[in-house]
């Protein structure tokens, strides 16, 4: 099995039974193996989960066991045709880098220079886990860098039906559309954020 950022490409194989190849389907990566474990008979598990990883956050829905094998197989009226994610360093900011799928229509929240930034001190200690991990057996609760002032760039819309690349922004064509989903967007984000709070790092 190989995985790649963005697009996934990956191969399975079941007892030698099932092979399957396929490319370009988007699954969050950190929830993959254990997705995988209900597709090979492995305890299932599921759900909603928000986790902050060195300074990422991290917050989305998995895809269920099931999910993924409609889509192996090419049945995808059954998926879920709304989801949500979004990341960026430190505290979570839900207008940056965001984004909603809705059908064939993809709402983004553009990602903010300023929120994906990271600091020089958290770069190098990253950088020096990877070689010294044992010099790093605790959470580290060091507040988060102040951040300068942003600007927010206005949400984008696509229509992926007609446009996969993402090349065209019809957010001005559809202003009503854009509006519902930046709404959708930002109460999903408000709840994953009250849950995130809630966890004791």
């Amino acid at each position: 099995m190989s995985c790649g950022s963005g697009g996934l490409g990956f191969s399975i194989e079941r007892f030698g039974e099932i092979k399957l190849r396929i490319r370009l389907i988007r699954i969050h990566v950190h929830g993959f193996l254990p997705r995988i474990h209900g597709f090979v008979g492995m305890a299932e598990t599921g759900g909603q989960q928000s986790i902050v990883h060195q300074g990422v956050h991290v917050a989305r829905k998995y895809l269920h066991p099931e999910q993924l094998i409609l889509v192996c197989v090419g049945d995808r009226a059954k998926i879920d045709p709304t989801r949500f994610w979004q990341w960026n360093r430190y505290t979570p900011v839900g207008e940056c880098n965001a984004a909603m799928r809705d059908g064939n229509w993809k709402l983004v929240r553009p990602a903010i220079s300023e929120l994906m930034a990271v600091s020089r001190e958290d770069l190098a200690m990253d950088a020096e886990s990877k070689y010294h991990p044992q010099k790093y057996t605790e959470i580290v609760s060091t507040p988060s860098p102040e951040r300068s002032s942003y600007t927010v760039p206005p949400p984008q819309l696509f229509n992926l039906s007609s446009d996969p690349l993402e090349r065209n922004n019809l957010a001005n064509l559809y202003p009503e559309r854009v509006s519902k989903m930046t709404k959708q967007l930002a109460a999903w984000f408000e709840e994953v954020e009250l849950e995130r709070r809630t966890i004791n790092d």
